[in-house]
C-alpha cells in the first residue's frame, strides 16, 4: 500500500498529534489520543452502519496506518 497523506476538513481539530476516525466523505468524526481510545469509537460507528477509517494525525495532516 503506498503511504499518501490526505487532507480532511480539520476544523475540530487544531495541531495536535493522536488518531482520527474519518467518515468516507472525509469528515472529521472524532479524535482520541490513543489508537485503542480511536479503533473502539470506529467499531461503534461501524455497527451503526457508517463507513469509517482510522488516522494517525501529526501537526493537521493524515497518514493512512
Amino acid at each position: 500500500m503506498k503511504r499518501k497523506v490526505i487532507s480532511v476538513s480539520a476544523r475540530k481539530i487544531d495541531l495536535r498529534t493522536g488518531w482520527v476516525v474519518v467518515s468516507s466523505s472525509g469528515r472529521i468524526m472524532s479524535f482520541h489520543r490513543s489508537k485503542k481510545g480511536a479503533d473502539k469509537a470506529a467499531e461503534r460507528m461501524k455497527k451503526k452502519g457508517k463507513e469509517v477509517n482510522v488516522y494517525r494525525i501529526e501537526r493537521g495532516l493524515l497518514a493512512p496506518v
